[in-house]
């Protein structure tokens, strides 16, 4: 016997189970209960009591009519059609003279036959034991359908033996007890059927009197009444079980086994395709996932789609967002306003004192039903770059260097001069023209300049460009600066400048620049002047011819010209190939120079016709013919560096930031006394640092707002000052930036404060800031030099350079060095560290602020020497 509770087996005589203590019912098999069966059948029938009026009484269970034996397992009905109550279920019975006893409760599932009304007439011979509840077998047709028959009546009894409680607000007829007491009148009491059965009509054993309730059901020994199943229960558990495992399958197990969309890492080139519903999770270094950042949509310039560089002039972000949590983003976050295009997503961690890259953006290409974008996309940091020796041909560069062993050496080439070219027109424009002199003059603007030559014959090109970087006619100081000439090589993998000059000028304020053939070699005409500091009647003009006889282009030819505007004395001396020539020797040289190209980066309008009649055999670009070549030779570099490109840009890629210089001219009033008072106006500047790509993050966003706010505060205070305030008036106000090494910048600030007297005094100084944190550090650690290597340093160049003045005007001595030079004195710039010594520190007021050179980067030929002049800005 097993519990139909817990499932234990279980000795035969319990009445509840040992293990879980549930009431015990016993099953008896069908097997068993036909034997039984049989074996009643064989004993005498005894003779039944009178049936109540009304009533016919069944034949019992396995017995026959009189002379006739009826098969073990079939009864025979004696009810008319019309009588017999429909047959529901069987119901196994007891055993006939066997009471029913606790360990026998027999469910209306499990019986062999349904109970049917009582159709029995008064004169059959058999009669129903009084204490048992008559029933009649329905008729087998076939032996098929009473083994389908017996079987449903097993899985009956398997079910009945599972539910063993009956419910408690429903009537029980118990199969086995004896008769009802006989009812007081002929009136029949109500009748109690079976929760499995359907009602039947009374039968006498069923039967009470209306006015004396018969005796309740009895319930067996041991048992609890039935409850219905809770069928409302088990379903809405079984609802709560399959959403727990659908939202397991969603979100977990993906989750568990990392089963997200494609990696994508910061600074890559290809453009993550992207609709409204892909989501972008961001992560760290170490794979985890960030759970607060700021996100910013930046949209990426028509021209430069492709490019993910520095240089490729970003528009300002188009939305932004904060994300907290680690669910990541969509694009539909941006709202409903982002229009199809590409983009990129500068991601910013919350988090400054983290190891991820500051260069934190991806390009997409963004279309509200991209049918080529993921659902999910995962973007992490670069791997890190291995420290180990590279082998098999790579270099530390790793991936950039295999990548571009892929290309030919003119493609990298022309990858280097193209950024090159956009490095230049990042910072100065892109090449124009504009109008001087109410138009009588066209100048160039801009990259002026781009023009591929082979100047060392070598079947390469190198590049040749100028540029404007001081506006005509702002600062006649600097007139021969206002365009650079520059050549570039690309040289063992690299770039390499191997010329720099400045284009030639006439007195009038045009601007050329020539190139000559010279051996089927291209050489570069130039002229520059050296004015002697004591005394600026003393000149002498230098005329050099420039040709790539080894890695760079060197002098080959040099004229120099020497006159005294004040004696009208003048003298000229030639030097060819190093050595000294005679005048004829050098007119020889000019003769064998073949004119090729000129350029007029400047030229007034009335000059053009007839520089063009002048050498008919002699190329002349000028104005928008110039722009046009320029513009052609940048795309022909384009085309020449193919995706050369993209592999040069993200292995030289080092600056991840870049900076714009924000001028503003400010008019001022100022005053020696009543009535003497004067306006005046001058260019002053200041620096704002962006990332490469254009956007910002917190520490640069708090270091342009303190030098934005230094600035506005001085030109408050130049606009209200006042002679009677007896305070300085700020009229100078210019920083700039003369250095930028990765992260690490300087700022050189030049100032003129003015308190009414006779004139201002003049100050230049110098700060070194850490992009990355926005905040300023020493000079040992922008540079790698210490403060007081500096000093001495600087003591011993600057007594170098009092030393050479020829006028003398210039004195000083280590002492006074050593109490005037700190820190802040210094700065750096491409070529060096400057000490700046102010108005009266080692001169005359009119000797002005003396910047000299203490420190060399690579030519110490530097050291002792001028190394600029004080910016007034107008």
């Amino acid at each position: 016997m097993f519990c139909t509770n817990c499932g234990s087996k279980l000795p035969d005589d319990v009445k509840f189970c040992t293990q879980c203590g549930a009431p015990v019912t016993k099953v008896i098999p069908r097997s068993e209960l036909e034997k039984q069966q049989a074996e009643q059948a064989d004993e005498p029938v005894q003779p039944a009591e009178e049936p109540a009026a009304g009533t016919e009484a069944a034949p019992a269970v396995g017995a026959a009519p009189a002379n006739q034996a009826a098969p073990a397992e079939q009864a025979v009905p004696t009810a008319s059609a019309a009588q017999a109550a429909p047959i529901e279920s069987a119901a196994p019975v007891a055993p006939a003279g066997q009471a029913a006893s606790a360990d026998f409760v027999a469910p209306a599932a499990q019986a062999d036959a349904a109970l049917v009304e009582d159709a029995a007439t008064p004169d059959e011979d058999a009669a129903a034991p009084n204490d048992e509840l008559t029933t009649v077998l329905p008729p087998a047709p076939d032996p098929d359908e009473a083994e389908r028959a017996a079987a449903a009546a097993d899985a009956a009894a398997a079910e009945d033996a599972l539910w063993s409680e009956l419910p408690e607000d429903e009537p029980t007829t118990l199969l086995g007890q004896g008769p009802a007491p006989a009812a007081s009148g002929d009136a029949a009491g109500p009748l109690q059927v079976s929760w499995r059965q359907p009602p039947q009509q009374a039968t006498p054993t069923q039967t009470a009197s209306a006015e004396t309730p018969g005796p309740q059901p009895a319930t067996a020994p041991g048992a609890e009444p039935r409850k219905k199943k809770p069928v409302a229960l088990i379903a809405g558990i079984a609802v709560l079980v399959l959403a727990a495992v659908v939202a397991l399958c969603v979100f977990v197990v993906p989750r568990f086994l990392d089963a997200a969309g494609p990696t994508v890492t910061y600074g890559q080139t290809d453009p993550v395709q992207c609709s409204v519903v892909t989501r972008i999770r961001p992560r760290d270094a170490e794979g985890n996932e960030l759970t607060s950042y700021v996100v910013s949509l930046v949209e990426r310039t028509a021209d430069r789609q492709d490019r993910t560089s520095a240089d490729d002039g970003i528009a300002d972000a188009v939305a932004q967002i904060r994300v907290t949590g680690n669910n990541g983003f969509t694009m539909e976050d941006f709202g409903d306003e982002i229009a199809d295009g590409d983009y990129y997503l500068v991601i910013e961690p919350s988090d400054s004192s983290d190891d991820s890259s500051s260069d934190q953006r991806i390009p997409i290409h963004y279309e509200h039903d991209n049918p080529d974008a993921d659902s999910e996309v995962v973007v992490t940091p670069p791997a890190p770059e291995s420290d180990e020796p590279a082998s098999d041909g790579e270099n530390q560069d790793g991936e950039d260097a295999q990548d571009e062993a892929e290309f030919t050496e003119e493609q990298l080439a022309y990858a280097h001069y193209y950024l090159k070219c956009q490095e230049l027109i990042d910072a100065y424009g892109p090449a124009g023209t504009t109008n001087l002199y109410d138009g009588q003059m066209t100048a160039m603007t801009g990259l002026a300049l781009a023009k591929l030559i082979d100047f060392d014959d070598d079947g390469l090109n190198e590049l040749l460009v100028s540029y404007n970087a001081v506006q005509i006619g702002t600062d006649a100081a600097s007139a021969d600066e206002v365009y650079p000439v520059e050549v570039w090589d690309y040289q063992d993998g690299e770039l390499v400048q191997v010329y720099e000059g400045n284009a030639p000028y006439t007195n009038g304020g045009a601007y050329f620049l020539d190139l000559y053939e010279y051996n089927d070699l291209p050489v570069i005409c130039a002229v520059w002047y050296d004015m002697q500091v004591d005394n600026a009647s003393l000149v002498d003009e230098y005329t050099g011819y420039f040709s790539q006889v080894s890695e760079t282009l060197d002098a080959i030819a040099v004229r120099d010209s020497f006159f005294n505007y004040d004696t009208g004395e003048n003298s000229v001396t030639y030097t060819l190939d190093g050595e000294s020539a005679t005048e004829e020797e050098w007119n020889d040289f000019e003769d064998d120079l073949d004119h090729t190209t000129h350029y007029d980066l400047a030229l007034f309008n009335n000059a053009v016709e007839a520089e063009s009649t002048d050498d008919d055999e002699c190329e002349t670009l000028y104005g928008e013919d110039l722009r046009a070549a320029t513009e052609d030779t940048f795309a022909e570099l384009q085309e020449g560096a193919g995706d050369a490109l993209d592999a040069v840009d993200a292995a030289t890629g080092d600056d991840s930031y870049d900076y714009e210089i924000v001028e503003e001219d400010v008019t001022y009033t100022s005053s020696q006394g009543e009535g003497m008072e004067w306006e005046a106006t001058s260019t002053w500047c200041y620096p704002q640092f962006t990332l490469a790509d254009g956007s910002t993050t917190p520490a640069l966003d708090s270091l342009n707002a303190q030098l934005k706010e230094s600035f506005d505060q001085d030109v408050a205070n130049a606009q209200s000052w006042t002679f009677e305030s007896g305070e300085v008036q700020v009229q100078v106000h210019r920083d700039t930036v003369t250095y930028h090494e990765g992260t690490i910048v300087c700022v050189r600030s030049d100032r003129s404060g003015f308190t009414g007297g006779a004139h201002g005094t003049e100050s230049v100084t110098g700060t070194f800031y850490d992009l990355d944190t926005g905040q300023q550090v020493g000079i040992e650690t922008a540079t790698g030099v210490s403060l007081d290597e500096l000093k001495s340093a600087a003591v011993s160049a600057v007594l170098d350079y009092v030393a050479a003045q020829p006028n003398g005007t210039l004195s000083t001595d280590e002492e006074s060095l050593n109490t005037l030079i700190d820190e802040e004195r210094f700065y750096a710039d491409e070529k060096g560290i400057v000490v700046a010594l102010w108005p009266y520190e080692i001169g005359s007021y009119a000797d002005g602020v003396q910047l000299v050179y203490v420190y060399a980067f690579d030519d110490d030929s530097i050291v002792g020497t001028n190394a600029g002049s004080f910016e007034w800005g107008n």
